[in-house]
């Protein structure tokens, strides 16, 4: 949240806190693969809930990873 705060996404999102550790990001962005790869440039530390499609594709990167250490 802190890096979100510092270099807002847009003009328009709002940094909700959950607990100590959480906050919620609202914030309408571009639908592209370079944000995207953005997103997960952030790893463990973000959890994104929408779009599904781009939740589904993080997942997918995520157990392909995973299954690299098997």
């Amino acid at each position: 949240a802190w890096h979100l705060r510092e270099t807002p996404i847009n003009n328009e999102q709002t940094i909700s806190k959950l607990d100590e550790n959480h906050s919620v990001l609202k914030a309408k962005t571009t639908d592209d693969s370079q944000t995207l790869w953005w997103l997960m440039g952030f790893g463990s530390k973000v959890e994104v809930v929408k779009p599904k499609h781009w939740r589904e594709k993080i997942y997918k990167h995520a157990q392909e990873i995973v299954g690299r250490g098997q």
